[in-house]
């Protein structure tokens, strides 16, 4: 609790400077993420299995991917706070340049522009324990600039109506919708 708290106050003090700083203004942090290696070879499996399995349920995706596009292009700051252990690797990534390696130590707090840096880290022993949160920024809105798509699939490139489209009346290329009552 009081590590994340921590990324709480980071964030909160984040906010402050950076639409001075950054060119930004902040919404807030997401909740943490525990990074932790796995307890053997025996827990990987049983965590791959379970993924596996995962993969073969049919899942409900609908708003999935927006929801991740909107992460994507809102998370600005990552944080990463090594809780417990020292040693292994955090390496940044810069879009243009070289890989950046900075050591990991118990108790140290790593802040970087995760719009402009890609990242990866590798515990080295069992006992090493990771929280990492992102701080977000105010949402941009995506305006449709052209569409060259058939007209009957334009309110669904609007993100107007999901699912699959209703039947078209006729050649006038407009949707018939029905409802029925008991």
């Amino acid at each position: 609790e009081l590590c994340d708290r921590l990324l709480t106050e980071t964030s909160l003090a984040l906010e402050l400077v950076s639409q001075a700083m950054f060119g930004f203004g902040t919404i807030g942090r997401t909740d943490g993420l525990v990074r932790a290696p796995f307890d053997g070879m025996a827990d990987e499996e049983q965590v791959m299995q379970e993924r596996v399995a995962l993969d073969d349920v049919e899942v409900q995706v609908k708003g999935r991917v927006e929801e991740h596009l909107k992460f994507v292009q809102q998370r600005r700051i990552g944080m990463v706070y090594f809780v417990r252990g020292s040693g292994g690797s955090f390496t940044l990534h810069p879009k243009d340049g070289l890989d950046i390696g900075l050591p990991c130590k118990e108790g140290k707090l790593i802040i970087f522009r995760h719009d402009r840096l890609g990242f990866t880290y590798s515990p080295s022993g069992k006992d090493d324990l990771a929280l990492q949160a992102w701080v977000l920024a105010e949402g941009q809105g995506t305006m449709l600039q052209q569409f060259d798509g058939p007209i009957d699939q334009y309110d669904q490139a609007l993100g107007l109506c999901s699912g699959p489209t209703a039947p078209l009346y006729g050649v006038t290329g407009k949707a018939v919708g029905l409802m029925s009552m008991d």
